[in-house]
């Protein structure tokens, strides 16, 4: 599971069809998720070009917590519009 979106970096170099991960998840508690989200320049990179972490509510009655991840970030502005892979 990954999502793909061209992206500009905070430097200003645009990432075309960048590949994104979520990694690391943890479950904080009952109702907390942390996550970090890695980004590369294709799916076969091995190494990020940029990692960010987030946190979200977890619903221990809902799909598993990466499912959950991915839903959360997808609300987010820079991975609006992204395409499930």
């Amino acid at each position: 599971m990954a999502l793909e979106k061209t992206i500009t970096t905070k430097s200003g170099i645009q990432v075309t069809n960048a590949y994104h991960r979520v990694r690391e998840v943890k479950i904080q508690g009952v109702d907390s998720l942390h996550f970090k989200v890695k980004s590369f320049v294709s799916a076969s990179e091995t190494t990020p070009f940029s990692v960010s972490e987030h946190e979200c509510l977890y619903d221990v009655n809902e799909s598993n917590p990466f499912i959950q991840a991915y839903q959360y970030i997808k609300t987010l502005p820079e991975f609006s519009n992204a395409v499930d892979k």
